[in-house]
């Protein structure tokens, strides 16, 4: 997508992308129950599913290749999962005391090089 989006913007002008935190603390705790967080891809044309989650470092890889420069990064948590009982209120108190990092969600503000 970058490269095409790189095409929409003007030299220095800005790109926000916000994408799932391949390595958030739910993903670990699947993966520490033995199960892959990741669902197959779809072979079917219309609807392939979900191909990939990124890193900070491989977004930021990626978008230098492309010609864009991270200026400004966060994670976040997006979904209240207060509705999952017990299990959602630990998940939410663990997310906002552990490091941002492994929060769910990630925003990542790119500048295009001129």
């Amino acid at each position: 997508m970058l490269p095409f989006i790189k095409t929409c913007v003007k030299p220095n002008g800005y790109v926000i992308i916000q994408t799932p935190n391949a390595v958030s603390l739910k993903h670990r705790l699947v993966m520490l129950a033995g199960k892959n967080p990741y669902e197959l891809i779809r072979e079917t044309l219309d609807n392939p599913g979900h191909f990939r989650e990124y890193t900070k470092t491989e977004m930021t890889e990626y978008a230098a290749a492309h010609g864009f420069e991270l200026v400004d990064y966060g994670c976040y948590s997006y979904f209240n999962y207060v509705n999952h009982g017990w299990v959602g209120h630990a998940y939410k108190f663990l997310s906002a005391v552990l490091p941002n990092s492994l929060r769910d969600n990630m925003t990542l503000v790119f500048r295009r090089n001129a």
